[in-house]
């Protein structure tokens, strides 16, 4: 690529991809905001408001398409993937 952002190999570029890509879907829910089914700013801040207990942390990775994960699980699930690349 022009800004050299995409790693030096087929491998890193893969990465950088999935990458955005998580970010914008989750994150981002689609572009749309901070607040989603996936990932909840919200959600987080009334979990550390209330003491919630978020000790068990899961991987994203394993989370099946429907599952019970609260709402402030899936969102520090989401945010590990970015912890394991980094």
């Amino acid at each position: 690529t022009k800004l050299g952002l995409t790693g030096n190999s087929d491998e890193e570029a893969a990465v950088a991809n999935m990458l955005y890509t998580q970010f914008f879907c989750t994150l981002r829910n689609n572009g749309l905001s901070h607040d989603g089914d996936h990932y909840s700013v919200t959600s987080l801040v009334a979990a550390k408001i209330n003491e919630v207990d978020l000790s068990l942390r899961r991987r994203y990775q394993e989370m099946h398409r429907v599952n019970d994960w609260t709402r402030p699980e899936r969102s520090l699930a989401a945010l590990g993937v970015f912890e394991e690349q980094l």
